[in-house]
């Protein structure tokens, strides 16, 4: 449901945007693996400019944690620009929220979280 809103609000604000688009990485072996991030964030030609990952709130998924702890380190290490929105903290008032975080991206703050 979370995602539907994001999407919803991207659409709403004409921003070009895919929804778990293949991200091609290299992990800490050297491997290529791929990421799909739940939101790809285009520039006007097409090009990936930032993503956007939905981290809903589970502490006892131990999968759900272990993935997030795998794939944050990458999202830094490539120097990917990443929004992050967060179930606890974020969906009481998401459209607000995105739309903060969205305008903090573009003044080259990225959100990068250590939970």
């Amino acid at each position: 449901m979370a995602e539907r809103e994001i999407d919803n609000y991207l659409f709403r604000n004409n921003i070009k945007h895919g929804y778990e688009t293949p991200l091609p990485l290299i992990d800490d072996n050297g491997k290529k693996i791929t990421l799909h991030p739940d939101f790809c964030i285009f520039n006007e030609k097409g090009n990936p400019l930032y993503y956007i990952e939905y981290w809903g709130y589970d502490d006892t998924n131990r999968d759900y944690t272990k993935t997030k702890k795998f794939k944050m380190p990458l999202y830094k290490k490539s120097g990917i620009t990443l929004i992050n929105v967060n179930a606890k903290y974020d969906i009481r008032t998401l459209e607000t929220n995105l739309e903060f975080k969205i305008k903090n991206h573009k003044i080259g703050i990225s959100n990068f979280e250590d939970e």
